[in-house]
């Protein structure tokens, strides 16, 4: 019998993290996007924006699992599509209808995550009301977003996504909001100067640089573009401490270090970064999935028989997909077990370690890129010591923005 108490039992981890389908289509059609473009269409079978009756089945669904289940945080990312496709009404009813259903023992945490073309005063003011955190997706200057991030047209998003991030910051800089972040998809033309645009032009200072969801089964992704890839993340690295900055939040160079130079087993932090054992993506029509670029490997046999309408959390858990995904997070590839910084890396991301013969038993697609990159931190953490003058890094603002889909 599957015990859901001594999964949440474990240190740091009563908790869940959700990803709400509050919009299942988008004003972008972004090439890389999984949601769309990953081979899994079960979005055309759902509702385009999510119902009031369906908020209301979910918030049951959160609240008694919170009751149940004596959890202590409830994070919410708020996805797509394009979440800002819900009218700021529907949206800001929707928030209130969660948090009045979870009792004031469990923290609701809620994040938004868009591509910011249609941020505006209006949705500005619902983000100051409701305390949501706000996750931006861009992939850096023009010339780099252009490659990926366009509209159904063919015609870029840049400048109207920088216009609704330029309205965030300012709102920030007013004290209405919390800083908002930019999450972005490593491309090859990504480099040292993708994150000096960033935080020179835009002013960004929590950011998150995501490997692109591939697994072995893809055939686009070839070990110079891995090598690539691994360079990028240390020149991103590098740049971040060539600035020394305490108030520059990079999450994965933050999850690189945290292990290396502070005093906490890398095994604690493994929760903050990717913990899908405890994540759920929930579809506009109440429907319970694994985490979405999980489900995108195997969607042609994913049972959609889990319903907040019905299920419970311990349905959820107890689901053989969430208990393949558990052990695979738990157990990681044999080679890791041996590798110098498998406490650190975990595998890398659990899709990335995905192939249709062997399932997630295989190190990660991007395993050369990660040893390479973990490689030249400890050199430089061995070299200099400590390399930030203060370990501030540790919490992170971004909390559950690991996807990119808006």
């Amino acid at each position: 019998m599957f015990d859901v108490e001594a999964r949440l039992a474990r240190p740091g981890r009563r908790h869940v993290s959700v990803v709400l389908k509050v919009a299942e289509r988008c004003n972008l059609a972004c090439t890389y996007c999984y949601f769309f473009f990953g081979g899994d269409d079960s979005y055309l079978k759902h509702p385009a924006l999510i119902s009031s009756d369906r908020v209301s089945d979910v918030a049951r669904f959160l609240g008694e699992a919170a009751i149940k289940h004596r959890l202590e945080r409830i994070e919410i990312a708020l996805h797509g599509g394009e979440p800002l496709l819900l009218k700021p009404d529907r949206m800001g009813a929707l928030v209130e209808t969660i948090r009045a259903a979870v009792p004031d023992s469990c923290e609701v945490d809620i994040l938004l995550q868009t591509n910011g073309v249609l941020v505006d005063e209006t949705w500005i003011a619902l983000f100051e009301q409701h305390s949501i955190g706000i996750g931006v997706s861009l992939d850096g200057p023009r010339a780099v977003n252009d490659i990926a991030r366009l509209d159904k047209k063919g015609r870029s998003s840049f400048d109207a996504t920088i216009a609704g991030w330029g309205l965030l910051k300012k709102a920030a800089a007013d004290g209405r909001i919390s800083e908002p972040g930019i999450l972005s998809v490593i491309a090859p033309t990504t480099d040292a100067e993708t994150l000096s645009f960033f935080i020179d032009e835009l002013g960004a200072h929590s950011l998150n640089f995501l490997l692109p969801d591939m697994f072995f089964d893809n055939p686009e992704t070839q070990p110079e573009d891995v090598a690539r890839i691994g360079e990028t993340m240390i020149a991103i690295f590098e740049e971040w401490r060539r600035r020394a900055d305490p108030g520059l939040h990079i999450r994965f160079v933050n999850d690189a270090l945290l292990p290396m130079i502070v005093a906490i087993p890398a095994e604690s932090t493994h929760h903050c970064r990717e913990d899908l054992s405890h994540a759920m993506t929930i579809a506009s029509d109440g429907t319970i999935y694994v985490e979405d670029t999980i489900r995108s490997a195997f969607a042609d046999r994913f049972d959609e028989t889990l319903n907040v309408a019905s299920a419970t959390l311990a349905d959820v858990f107890a689901h053989p997909h969430w208990q393949s995904i558990a052990r695979a997070a738990e157990q990681p590839a044999g080679p890791c077990t041996s590798c110098r910084y498998g406490e650190i890396c975990q595998g890398g991301p659990l899709i990335s370690r995905y192939s249709s013969d062997r399932g997630f038993d295989n190190p990660s697609l991007y395993c050369s890129a990660l040893f390479a990159f973990h490689r030249h931190v400890e050199r430089e953490v061995s070299a200099t010591g400590r390399l930030l003058p203060s370990p501030r890094f540790a919490a992170d603002p971004l909390f559950p923005a690991r996807k990119e889909v808006a």
